[in-house]
């Protein structure tokens, strides 16, 4: 508990060379809502950003995961502009204490980098060249991101095996050895006629983390659960929500010119079925009409061809469009601390009025930030408790029990080798705790 309740450290020198006029908080950061009680400390070490005067701007991702963590997290650090992947609009079931403190402008999870799709230009087959006819990466996620999370894994199963019996050339895995990273990602995009998917995001909304620690409870009496027989045992429409979006994978297909074979979905209204990409439905049970579809060239070709012109050439998502977005937030005089803002600010000086409201917001704004705080004290209580009794179950079992007796054996010939069998048993539980304690 002492590491928590430390004094938040200073900014680091570079930090203080000059005044910030806008700072941009990404995912990246508010990842960390998701590691226990470390999230926690690191929160108090970074506390110098919330006492920045300046205009804040949060991009947070995964928003419906540890969705109350994140919105106290904005309040507490006086965030003005959230770029929302899934409430745009700041209504909805997110953000119940942001929604009307900031200002919620519409983003994707990623946009196009036109460099990056230049390069790849250069290099694109035609599809009748390409000497691999479906590609596929993905991992086996966790239940907790609901049943979104579980059709990526069963893409792969189903079309592996359906199109290896139709006779095509696949290289699906979801396997973690079989991960392909930075531009070998591309150039085996590149490589394949065709591509499956489904759409990014989750169905849960996990306040807390309670989801992901009641599933965890369940599997570890029951470890071979499946994912049906873990949702009939948690609450009624636990993953009924929709919080699905495009993801940056559709744009590295579009720029390769590889034909997506994707679950029929949304996609953010930019992926049109039969227009941009060949449907899959949810049940698979026009699998083999897609699959066939696949083997003609003109009609691949002429799909691939129409998503590039219509998603990349177009200019809508490339990164310039997050750009404006952001320069639009920083000119916009409802921000507070936004360049729009200051010129409002020297407009008001003759008016007293103006003032008057100024103060009494900023002092509502103290008080809810002061109930906040008490509510993020009680959550880390009682994620220390959680904590406290694993470590204690783990000190409790038989095998440490064994490590400890060895340990205490004199230190000759075979002692020896006994006592120190017993401290590499304590040390690799030691940690096993930790490691589990930082997942969860």
């Amino acid at each position: 508990m002492s590491e928590i309740e430390d004094d938040p450290q200073e900014p680091p020198i570079w930090a203080t060379e000059k005044p910030f006029d806008v700072v941009l908080l990404h995912n990246t950061l508010f990842c960390l809502r998701w590691t226990g009680s470390y999230f926690y400390r690191i929160k108090k070490r970074l506390d110098w950003i919330r006492r920045l005067n300046c205009l804040k701007i949060a991009i947070p991702q995964d928003e419906g995961d540890h969705a109350e963590l994140l919105d106290e997290w904005l309040f507490d650090w006086g965030i003005s502009a959230i770029f929302s992947i899934h409430q745009p609009e700041g209504t909805g079931p997110l953000y119940p204490v942001m929604r009307d403190k900031a200002k919620f402008y519409g983003v994707l999870p990623g946009y196009i980098d036109d460099e990056i799709a230049s390069d790849v230009a250069q290099k694109i087959l035609p599809i009748s060249k390409r000497n691999v006819d479906i590609v596929y990466r993905a991992r086996r996620l966790p239940y907790w991101f609901g049943v979104a999370g579980q059709i990526k894994h069963q893409i792969a199963d189903v079309v592996s095996s359906r199109g290896r019996i139709q006779g095509l050339r696949c290289d699906i895995s979801t396997q973690p050895e079989d991960v392909i990273l930075g531009n070998s990602w591309l150039e085996f995009l590149a490589s394949s006629r065709g591509v499956i998917g489904s759409e990014g995001g989750s169905n849960v909304i996990d306040w807390r983390g309670e989801v992901q620690t009641q599933i965890n409870a369940f599997l570890e009496g029951q470890p071979d659960l499946t994912y049906e027989e873990i949702s009939a045992k948690m609450p009624q429409d636990w993953d009924s929500y929709t919080f699905l979006t495009i993801t940056p994978r559709n744009f590295e297909a579009v720029i390769t010119k590889t034909c997506q074979l994707l679950i029929e979905g949304q996609y953010k209204g930019i992926l049109e079925p039969n227009v941009h990409y060949i449907p899959l439905k949810k049940d698979f049970s026009n699998l083999d009409d897609a699959l066939e579809m696949l083997k003609d060239d003109n009609l691949v070709e002429s799909i691939v061809e129409q998503a590039y012109q219509d998603i990349y050439i177009n200019g809508q998502y490339t990164y310039r469009r997050l750009a404006a977005l952001i320069e639009q937030a920083i000119y916009d005089p409802a921000l507070p601390y936004s360049f729009g803002d200051q010129m409002k600010q020297i407009a008001e000086i003759d008016n007293p009025s103006a003032i008057l409201e100024r103060q009494l917001v900023a002092e509502r704004h103290a008080k809810e930030l002061l109930n906040a705080k008490l509510k993020i004290s009680e959550h880390q209580n009682l994620q220390l408790q959680q904590e406290n009794s694993q470590l204690r179950n783990v000190i409790s079992s038989p095998v440490v029990r064994w490590g400890l007796r060895l340990l205490k054996k004199p230190l000759l010939s075979s002692g020896l080798v006994a006592a120190m069998m017993g401290i590499v048993i304590l040390l690799g539980i030691a940690f096993s705790v930790l490691y589990t304690m930082f997942l969860n």
